[in-house]
């Protein structure tokens, strides 16, 4: 049985059967994600919260979870500038990969981090995310579940 992810309302669930776990229990995470309203002048920003830990139907502590990732962020590091170089090359990942880790950081203890990056020699900046369960709109028609990012450039 592969990983499997849910949207609901503001929230992702990621889900996965760990063959290691006794009876082969279900481990689940789910994450809400908002986006904050800006402040005149300012840069949004975004706030991601650890909602819940299972495994099974037991809940882990949340401390616990945030604990073991904190203790896990230098190895977490590399990833994240390998990610940044295959999709923005090296020179980028070496730059911004310390203020991606700080906004996991800041994601970590619940408070609000900026949704503002150079790219390219421009500075884009997320202005909403949004998750959305599927539902029926109002001419009766089903609306797939969704992630929205309405990404925009801003003046450097």
């Amino acid at each position: 049985m592969g990983p499997f992810v849910r949207l609901t309302d503001g929230k992702i669930t990621l889900a996965i059967r760990d063959m290691q776990l006794p009876f082969h229990s279900v481990a689940s995470v789910t994450v809400a994600i908002r986006t904050l309203p800006a402040a005149s002048g300012k840069p949004a920003e975004a706030q991601v919260r650890l909602d819940a830990v299972h495994i099974g139907l037991v809940p882990v502590p949340r401390a616990k979870v945030l604990g073991a990732l904190h203790q896990r962020l230098k190895e977490i590091a590399p990833v994240i500038r390998q990610t940044l170089a295959r999709y923005a090359g090296s020179r980028y990942a070496a730059a911004q990969t310390p203020q991606v880790l700080k906004y996991i950081q800041h994601a970590m203890k619940g408070r609000p981090f900026p949704l503002t990056l150079p790219a390219g020699g421009r500075i884009l900046q997320l202005t909403r995310i949004a998750i959305e369960a599927r539902h029926t709109s109002a001419s009766g028609k089903i609306v797939p579940a969704r992630i929205i990012l309405v990404l925009k450039q801003i003046p450097a």
